[in-house]
């Protein structure tokens, strides 16, 4: 991990903006099928508000982005600590290096 790309990182959250990424990938270890591999989309973001980080998690998957009301896990916590939110998200499969700024629609 490129220690200062991280420290960019955060230091953009520490002053309010948003950081994160979304991937589509196969599979998934929260899949309700675990035999097919369906391809999921998955965002991570993290944010600071005042003196609170949210951290997002959102996945579903691909073909089912019809039933999202239904079938999307969506996440958004709340912390008082940047270590608590950063540990939500890398127990959820993040990757903080890869964090940056989002293009168009942001999550929250």
């Amino acid at each position: 991990m490129d220690s200062v790309a991280v420290q960019k990182i955060m230091e953009a959250i520490e002053k309010g903006k948003m950081r994160g990424y979304e991937q589509i990938i196969a599979g998934s270890p929260t899949d309700k099928n675990p035999t097919g591999e369906p391809a999921n989309l998955i965002q991570y973001a993290l944010q600071k508000r005042g003196d609170i980080y949210v951290a997002y998690f959102f996945m579903i998957a691909v073909d089912r982005m019809h039933l999202y009301e239904d079938e999307a896990i969506e996440q958004s916590v709340s912390f008082d600590e940047r270590s608590q939110a950063i540990d939500f998200l890398i127990t959820r499969g993040a990757k903080i290096e890869r964090f940056a700024p989002f293009r168009g629609q942001q999550p929250f």
